[in-house]
């Protein structure tokens, strides 16, 4: 059983951490679609106007009115959290990023780290969490690579275990999402695994670039 005030609530476009006894879960959620539902239409037309004026004021309100825990960016590159941090009054605590063995982003994970923004890693699962989107992937699924393969038969635990317990032992936190019981447990039964600096090692080696999630994409703006 776990008690409620230690149960949190984010959303995906803004990443505000807060705990459920400190506002109403519907009120939080209301003020959020209404900031998404707004913002997004001002993203479509200029991202960069958007970006620079949104999150500051959020940061405030959710922080001030709402006695949030801390607030987030998500799916922010090196160069936005730059501009972010020259004008923000409130630093993000956490930057939410697509993170797999196949984009690792040593680069920005370091420079998060450098200024005391907490990385929490999206698809740790590659392509296997955008099948349901349609997403087409040519190459071989993280959860059927061999080197995935040869390191979860070495520890008896399954493919997702192994990246999962990368990305853990990587310093960042991870979001697998699952309808299924057991599947759950499995998630929640990663941190059991240690994996030694050699197989760290190989699977950082996996690294090749390749993003599932492009927002640049959808907003026209070459953000990645």
């Amino acid at each position: 059983v776990c008690m409620r005030v230690a149960i949190f609530v984010f959303s995906v476009l803004l990443q505000c951490v807060f705990p459920l006894d400190s506002v109403p879960a519907e009120k939080a959620c209301e003020c959020i679609a209404r900031w998404r539902n707004e913002t997004e239409s001002e993203m479509m037309q200029s991202p960069v106007k958007a970006m620079r004026t949104r999150p500051d004021h959020l940061f405030l309100s959710f922080l001030l009115c709402f006695c949030t825990y801390g607030a987030g960016v998500s799916n922010f590159n090196a160069a936005l959290l730059i501009d972010l941090l020259s004008f923000a009054k409130i630093k993000p605590s956490v930057n939410q990023i697509e993170r797999h063995p196949y984009l690792t982003q040593p680069e920005l994970v370091a420079f998060c780290k450098y200024h005391g923004i907490h990385v929490t890693a999206y698809s740790s699962f590659g392509h296997g969490s955008y099948i349901e989107l349609g997403v087409k992937f040519e190459g071989t699924g993280l959860l059927e690579h061999p080197v995935i393969q040869e390191i979860a038969g070495a520890h008896s635990c399954s493919t997702a275990q192994v990246l999962l317990a990368w990305g853990l032992q990587s310093g960042t936190s991870v979001i697998p999402k699952s309808v299924h019981d057991n599947r759950l447990q499995e998630n929640f039964d990663a941190d059991k695994v240690q994996l030694a600096p050699e197989e760290m090692r190989k699977i950082d080696a996996l690294n090749n670039g390749t993003r599932f999630n492009d927002v640049g994409k959808m907003w026209k703006t070459p953000i990645f």
